[in-house]
C-alpha cells in the first residue's frame, strides 16, 4: 500500500467514526420517550451521548493525526529538496512517530540520516522499513541499504545485497556500480573490472559505472588504461556535470 492508499484509507476510517457519531446523535435525540422509565431513559440517553461523543474525538484525533503527518513528511522532503537534511531529519522523524505504517514516512527520515551520514542509525531502520513494506523492500531502499553496509565497512552484506539486486533485476545498473566499488574496497581490483565492464556493455554511458573502471584501473598502477577509458567517453553523449567529472579525472590521472 502506497502513502496516498494509505492516507485516503486512514481519513476514511476517521471521517466513519465521525458520521457513526453523527448518526449516534440523530437516533438518540429520536428515540421515544417512555412514559414511567424517565430516569432509565435518561440513563440510555446519557450512555449513549457519551459513547457518541468518544466515538468523534476518536475520529477527529485519526484524522487530525493523519492530516499532522503528513504535512510534517511534505516538509521532510521539501526540506531535502533544498538540501536541508537536519530540518528534514526533524520532520521525517515526526512523521514516522505519528504514522509508522508509511513506507513514505520511513523513506525520507532514511534519506534524511543517510544524508546527515548516520549510516549505522539508518540500518537500525532497515527491519521496521522492510515491515512497513509487506515484508520485501523496494529495488531502490534494498540499494539504499547496501550502500548503507558499504559505508559502514561491512563488505560482505554490502556485497550480498547487490547480488540479490542484480538477481532480481540483471538490467538495474546501480547495484552492478556499488558492486565495483565493494571490489575496490576490498583491493580486487580484477574483480571490479569485470564487473564495471558488465555494466558497461549494457549502459555503455553510465558516468558511474565509467568513473569506476577507470578509478579501478588508476588504483591498481595501470594509469594508461585509466586514461584510456576516459578517453573512449568521447563517442557517447553525457549530462553536462558527469562530463566535467570525466574532464577532472582526465587532468588528475594525467598528473
Amino acid at each position: 500500500m502506497n502513502e496516498l492508499q494509505f492516507t485516503l484509507a486512514e481519513s476514511l476510517k476517521a471521517l466513519a467514526l465521525l458520521f457513526l457519531a453523527l448518526f449516534a446523535t440523530k437516533a438518540l435525540e429520536a428515540m421515544p420517550r417512555a412514559s414511567g422509565r424517565a430516569a432509565r431513559y435518561r440513563l440510555i440517553r446519557t450512555a449513549g451521548y457519551a459513547l457518541t461523543a468518544a466515538l468523534a474525538i476518536w475520529g477527529a484525533r485519526g484524522l487530525g493525526i493523519e492530516v499532522s503527518a503528513g504535512v510534517h513528511n511534505f516538509a521532510a522532503a521539501a526540506a531535502l529538496s533544498r538540501q536541508e537534511p537536519g530540518r528534514a531529519y526533524t520532520n521525517a522523524l515526526r512523521a514516522v512517530e505519528l504514522r509508522p505504517g508509511v513506507v513514505a514516512h520511513w523513506e525520507n527520515l532514511e534519506r534524511s540520516k543517510i544524508t546527515l551520514r548516520q549510516f549505522a542509525s539508518a540500518l537500525r531502520d532497515e527491519s521496521a522499513l522492510t515491515a512497513a513494506s509487506g515484508g520485501e523492500l523496494d529495488e531502490a531502499d534494498a540499494l539504499l541499504y547496501a550502500w548503507c553496509h558499504y559505508d559502514v565497512g561491512d563488505y560482505d552484506r554490502a556485497l550480498a545485497g547487490t547480488e540479490a539486486l542484480i538477481h532480481k533485476n540483471p538490467y538495474f545498473a546501480a547495484p552492478y556500480v556499488l558492486k565495483g566499488m565493494v571490489r575496490i574496497a576490498e583491493k580486487d581490483f580484477d574483480q571490479a573490472e569485470k564487473t564495471f565492464l558488465a555494466v558497461l556493455q549494457m549502459f555503455p554511458d553510465d558516468p558511474q559505472a565509467v568513473e569506476g573502471l577507470a578509478h579501478a584501473y588508476y588504483l591498481s598502477g595501470n594509469r594508461v588504461r585509466a586514461e584510456e577509458v576516459l578517453r573512449q567517453t568521447e563517442q557517447y553523449s553525457f549530462p553536462p556535470a558527469a562530463r566535467r567529472r570525466i574532464e577532472e579525472l582526465k587532468r588528475l590521472y594525467a598528473q
